[in-house]
């Protein structure tokens, strides 16, 4: 008798996941949905006792089917139908949006490297309501290629105050980046410029005090004493984030073959310079430009430079 009601137990527990599975596999998705968390488990259901059926990757499309709060039920590509957190999800339109990034990113020019200092979330807009695109972890080395200011999000006391103080609102540095990770593949979007160390050359982190460099580049090398010495141009600013101009201060450094060490050939203090810089060389000739605010308005500033002699090109 016992025989007879566990295999009838067995039989309706059966009958009952086939039929689940069938009415899962016959929904129709509301939307699509991407992965964005690294490793995202499905579970069974939403219960405390819960088994995993599927590992989904950055990347993964599933089909949505369910919303329950913080939870979603999905379908994966193999077929699973299971629930994970809503918040380990893109939708279509903003991975669409996060492709579009890449490739904007693909054809703007190098500023500079840098690495991810902490955890550092990557977003679609500058600012900490822009949709998030992914985590990276700390260590993750990036490519610096613009900055934007946003405001910091104050809280009520905050925006009372700044209203009785007749301040405005504070803001940030934002830096526009592209990256590669093993897991994620190409990535590009905004992230919180104090979570970015910029990976500097060692003889540019000598003269970085006081200076927070936004843009370095090697203009050329020179010989001494059968070694190779690069020349640098490095643009940056003073005192604290969100001003207005990207940068305000620019800088040449030239090895000195007399002296075995680097020096300043030139430098430009009275900037209010917007990226990107753009270095072109030719031969021994070397030229950079940027757009600049000046009190004349708008302008493009041009750089010539000769062996270790810079000049400020005019127009005529």
């Amino acid at each position: 008798m016992k025989r007879i009601v566990l295999a009838s137990v067995v039989v309706l527990l059966v009958a009952a996941a086939a039929f689940w599975w069938i009415r899962a596999s016959r929904e129709n998705p509301i939307e699509d949905a991407y992965v964005r968390g690294r490793e995202v488990t499905v579970w069974s259901r939403l219960a405390q006792v819960r088994e995993p059926i599927a590992m989904l990757r950055f990347g993964d499309r599933v089909g949505v089917l369910e919303r329950r709060g913080a939870k979603t039920r999905v379908r994966t590509a193999a077929g699973a139908v299971g629930w994970v957190d809503e918040a380990q999800l893109t939708s279509l339109d903003l991975w669409q949006r996060g492709a579009q990034l890449v490739e904007q990113a693909r054809a703007m020019p190098l500023q500079g490297h840098g690495h991810t200092k902490v955890s550092t979330n990557l977003r679609a807009e500058a600012g900490r309501s822009g949709p998030r695109l992914y985590q990276f972890r700390a260590g993750v080395p990036v490519d610096v290629l613009a900055r934007a200011v946003a405001e910091v999000p104050a809280s009520g006391s905050d925006a009372s105050n700044e209203a009785a103080e007749g301040t405005g609102p504070k803001l940030e540095d934002w830096l526009f980046i592209r990256s590669r990770t093993e897991e994620a593949g190409e990535l590009a979007g905004w992230v919180l410029g104090r979570f970015i160390q910029p990976d500097l050359p060692e003889a540019l982190s000598i003269y970085a005090a006081g200076i927070r460099f936004i843009a370095w580049f090697e203009l050329n090398r020179v010989q001494d004493d059968g070694q190779e010495k690069p020349q640098y141009l490095a643009v940056g600013a003073s005192g604290p984030e969100g001003q207005p101009c990207d940068f305000t201060l620019l800088r040449v450094y030239t090895w000195g073959t007399a002296r075995h060490r680097y020096e300043t050939a030139f430098l430009d203090s009275n900037l209010c310079g917007k990226l990107p810089v753009r270095v072109e060389t030719k031969g021994n000739d070397i030229s950079f430009w940027f757009t600049n605010t000046g009190k004349s308005g708008v302008e493009e500033r041009r750089y010539a430079m000769r062996n270790t002699s810079v000049r400020r090109v005019t127009s005529r």
